[in-house]
């Protein structure tokens, strides 16, 4: 199951690290690569 706005967002809140928009596109790019490699195998 992907990452989710809202996992990234509590996350962000217990760390006390606001991402900026681009680096939650990443994120969730590099969840979607994972998720595809792992599927594979």
């Amino acid at each position: 199951m992907p990452l989710s706005f809202s996992e990234i967002r509590a996350w962000a809140n217990l760390t006390k690290i606001e991402p900026e928009a681009w680096e939650v596109d990443v994120i969730k790019q590099l969840d979607r690569a994972y998720l595809a490699e792992a599927m594979k195998k």
